[in-house]
């Protein structure tokens, strides 16, 4: 569930279709392999835990329902979410506008920012704008989670507003409390 204010002040909460968007590559693992993972999962997710820690400088870390990490400066929410799955890595992602009607003009607008962004994806689904930026489980650290969730927080921060006013959106305002 995504919570979410409206320009008139009323909260929304809205179903919001989950997990990164960005694709990796599946593998056949076999049973040896699966087990292998998900001891590599553990240790992966724990060393996120830390260095989330460290990167925010938190004692302790907030896990919402579904297990990722929310963060926010109460303009914006974002989330951090640990990717057991083949091709174990992190995605830092935010809603940055919904009710956003898919359109060719969004389609445009959703391209021309991906084309001048290197560093996070937009994507538009099923009425969500969303920013995302996935990191392999090797690019992982203290540093690089630090500078995931600066650029995911900025870009949907930039681009909230104008899929609200330009497309007939709303943005996606945090609510202090992360869903």
């Amino acid at each position: 569930m995504f919570r979410a204010w409206s320009r008139s002040g009323l909260r929304v909460d809205v179903a919001a279709p989950g997990g990164c968007h960005t694709p990796v590559a599946d593998s056949d693992l076999g049973r040896e392999g699966l087990r292998h993972m998900a001891d590599q999962a553990d240790w992966f997710t724990a060393f996120v835990e830390q260095s989330l820690q460290q990167a925010w400088g938190l004692p302790e870390l907030v896990q919402d329902g579904d297990g990722d990490f929310p963060f926010g400066d109460g303009s914006t929410t974002a989330y951090v979410t640990v990717e057991p799955a083949p091709g174990l890595g992190v995605c830092v992602w935010s809603y940055a506008a919904h009710r956003v009607k898919g359109s060719l003009s969004v389609l445009r607008e959703v391209n021309d920012l991906n084309m001048g962004s290197h560093l996070c994806k937009v994507m538009w689904r099923d009425g969500f704008i969303r920013v995302e930026r996935r990191l392999p489980a090797d690019q992982v650290s203290v540093e690089s989670l630090g500078r995931a969730c600066g650029h995911v927080k900025g870009c949907t921060s930039d681009i909230g507003d104008l899929f609200a006013v330009v497309h007939g959106g709303e943005s996606a305002l945090a609510e202090s409390q992360a869903s």
